[in-house]
């Protein structure tokens, strides 16, 4: 039988030298001896005092606590994530809290719950629907002065409290303006004014287009077009613009400017509108000598990105400006002579953001179709807590009109000044809460993508006679875990039992808050407990009998004169580059792939006559790879 010819083609695991390739010749990885390490082969020779032995390599690192939360990483076995406040708002993806700053007391996404008292989640109010019988999908609002009622213009109709509706003279309303008990209302050729005494509507001017109003700094401004007009309010005749009745302040450079809001700062007027591909924002400054107003030519403030359009604006304090654009939310900071600077999208929607208003710290947007459950609704911004290390502040989704239709407005309304969607109008009812709401947290990792054993979570707080239901998500599947309802109470650890049990290198949680008759349940804090599940490295020590002549496993001398030596350097080679090579082991049949961890090598033998006595017991730890 013709054998086939040796393979020449691998390359040798390591370089050889003279030595090298004798030692090979002489002590080949064969099955004369015990243990191989690349080309090289050896007799095992365990004693007492140099055993053979198998070890495990601790796998986990000993961690420092520097998160906020007291005990994160603190623990000598179990790996501890904990959350004692949601206040910083939406947006996370991953919850680090020690290594990343930007991400404490904030979570991932949110759905009808109330985040923003410290240390505590509950849910939001109820809203309803209050539209009058008969009467059709409001277009916005705004709250008269001095009196709880909101005012609404829609279609070519006007709804003045509490329940008179009438119609304008002609086309569609645009956002209303209010002075007192007077509501300016631009609209297709006229701009018109209703009296919330009287109830009447009458035209106060004629336009060549549909005009839009502003109430700015106690004056009447107006816009068709690409001009911008002052009215006096004291006449009631004439064409927007004629001589004699109006000034015509400024017209924008474009043909096809649009304005489409303005609000007043400490010192300024801002102006905000756009054209095709453009959004800009100008201020304006006013002053009045000897009964006569002044107007500053508009200056241009500030630029939005190419793309992306002003559709509305507030100013808050006369410190922050609240821009909404067809991107989404963006907040700046007014400077002197209302200059602007402002900072990264904020809160990015697919559909344009139209008003805004504010109460207490917080300012409130109308967002069309962008809720996690795909509804309309509001979105709410805390201009107090910026984001750490960003331009960014505290946002997340507030309260839902349970529809998918265009949320155009937002009004506080009543002596507890309540924000009102406008969608259809859809107004908080007292005492009540949301069927339902929830709030998931950030991806939990333990600043490690290494396999993890999540096995215990932990929820504090009160039912108030609701429930609070615990659901883990995985690789985008979600799973529930545990309701916490009355007859069982809230608190205490609980396993983390989910339908395939295994490693994952990390876990979302999603917490449902379910109200009782006319409480809603609070969530105080929340953590989850894991252990490292990395595969850990197996460490072997095999002690070697590393002499220039020796017998191997069936009784034939092999070596010659420095053959210890050559095999000492040959492995001191593998071990200075971490080469990894075989390892058997033919006592047990084993076969890996390893590097050497290190070696130690002891010679007790002194030279004599002629004889270099150099051999002894190498001890080489090998790490499994």
């Amino acid at each position: 039988m013709t054998s086939l010819p040796p393979d020449i083609t691998e390359a040798i695991p390591f370089p050889l030298t003279a030595g090298g390739a004798q030692a090979q010749s002489a002590f080949p990885a064969d099955g004369r001896f015990d243990i191989s390490i690349g080309s090289l082969g050896f007799l095992l020779r365990p004693t007492a005092q140099d055993p053979y032995l198998r070890a495990s390599e601790q796998a986990a690192k000993q961690r420092v606590d520097t998160a906020p939360e007291a005990g994160e990483q603190s623990l000598s076995s179990w790996w501890l994530r904990s959350q004692t406040s949601w206040h910083r708002g939406a947006g996370i993806d991953w919850y680090e809290p020690g290594s990343e700053e930007g991400t404490a007391y904030r979570f991932h996404n949110s759905h009808n719950v109330d985040v923003w008292t410290p240390g505590e989640i509950k849910l939001l109010p109820k809203l309803v629907n209050s539209l009058a019988t008969g009467v059709a999908a409001y277009g916005s609002t705004v709250r008269v002065s001095g009196s709880n009622l909101a005012t609404i213009g829609y279609g070519n109709k006007l709804l003045i409290p509490p329940s008179t509706v009438e119609t304008l003279t002609s086309g569609l309303a645009t956002k209303p303006a209010v002075n007192g008990d007077s509501i300016y209302v631009g609209h297709e050729d006229a701009v018109s004014r209703a009296s919330v005494t009287s109830g009447t509507v009458s035209k106060i001017r004629d336009t060549t287009g549909v005009a839009r109003c502003w109430w700015v700094k106690s004056r009447l401004l107006a816009a068709v077009g690409p001009t911008i007009y002052w009215v006096d309010t004291t006449t009631s005749t004439g064409t927007l613009g004629a001589a004699g009745a109006d000034d015509t302040l400024w017209t924008h450079p474009y043909p096809d400017w649009t304005w489409t809001d303005s609000t007043p700062t400490g010192d300024s007027s801002l102006l905000g509108g756009h054209s095709a591909s453009q959004g800009s924002i100008y201020s304006m400054t006013v002053a009045e000598e000897a009964g006569v107003v002044e107007f500053t030519t508009p200056a241009e403030s500030a630029t939005l990105p190419p793309g992306e359009l002003l559709t509305c604006m507030g100013a808050y304090l006369n410190l922050h400006l609240v821009l909404g654009t067809t991107r989404g939310v963006r907040v700046g900071v007014i400077g002197d002579s209302g200059r602007i600077q402002y900072g990264q999208v904020t809160v990015e929607t697919e559909e344009p953001v139209r008003d805004v208003t504010f109460s207490d710290r917080f300012a409130y947007l109308p967002v069309t179709r962008a809720l996690a459950d795909g509804t309309s609704g509001l979105v709410r911004i805390d201009l107090s807590e910026p984001i750490p290390d960003s331009t960014l502040y505290a946002w997340a989704w507030d309260m839902s009109s349970g529809t998918a239709a265009e949320a155009t407005s937002v009004v506080l309304y009543g002596e507890s000044f309540s924000p009102a969607l406008i969608t259809d109008l859809n107004l908080q009812v007292p005492g009540a809460y949301a069927e339902e709401g929830w709030i998931e947290m950030g991806r939990v990792r333990y600043g490690t993508t290494e396999p993890k054993n999540f096995r215990l979570l932990r929820v504090n707080g009160d039912l108030n006679g609701g429930s609070v239901r615990v659901a883990a998500i995985t690789e985008g599947n979600e799973a529930s875990l545990i309701t916490y309802a009355p007859t069982s109470g809230i608190g205490g650890e609980s396993a983390i039992n989910l339908p395939q049990q295994r490693p994952y290198g990390d876990m979302a949680f999603r917490l449902y808050l379910t109200p009782g008759d006319s409480t809603s349940p609070l969530v105080e804090d929340f953590a989850v407990k894991a252990l490292p599940a990395v595969r850990k490295a197996r460490l072997y020590q095999f002690p070697l009998s590393c002499f220039s002549t020796e017998t191997d496993r069936y009784g034939n001398e092999v070596g010659y004169e420095g053959a210890a030596y050559d095999r000492l350097t040959e492995l001191e080679e593998l071990e200075s580059t971490a080469r990894p090579v075989l390892v058997k082991d033919r006592r047990t049949g084993e076969a890996f792939v390893g590097v050497i961890e290190s070696m130690e090598f002891s010679n007790t033998a002194a030279p004599e006559r002629g004889r270099s006595n150099f051999g002894g017991t190498l001890t080489v730890t090998m790490r499994r790879m």
